[in-house]
């Protein structure tokens, strides 16, 4: 996504902003954030678009064995200040780690609790 022209990201944002509006049975969104960099206005926007649109979600910061504790620390104090600024309340948050199953656990405990609120 990163890598490709201006134009093909606007029409992914159009694919993907289209197909959220539409998709009705759509429970909870996971934002997936990079914990390694600082709050990114990009993920900002979208998740105010998220909001605006009444699209439940929740943030997961990834790659948290990347940083140490006091980075990290700060990196998700700047995301919950920046949120702050324009949310009453922060989404969930849940904060992962491949490399050493981190989160893991807790997120498909949240999974499992959406799913049975789910009625076709």
């Amino acid at each position: 996504y990163a890598s490709v022209s201006k134009t093909e990201k606007e029409k992914f944002q159009k694919i993907i902003f289209s197909y959220l509006e539409k998709r009705e049975n759509l429970m909870c969104l996971f934002v997936l954030l990079d914990c390694r960099h600082n709050c990114q206005k990009i993920d900002l926007e979208f998740m105010r678009w998220l909001g605006e649109k009444k699209i439940p979600f929740v943030m997961i910061f990834t790659k948290t064995d990347k940083l140490s504790k006091t980075a990290l620390k700060k990196n998700i104090e700047q995301y919950k200040k920046e949120m702050l600024k324009s949310w009453e309340e922060l989404p969930q948050t849940f904060f992962t780690s491949a490399l050493h199953k981190e989160g893991d656990k807790e997120i498909l405990s949240f999974i499992n609790s959406t799913n049975k609120l789910f009625t076709a």
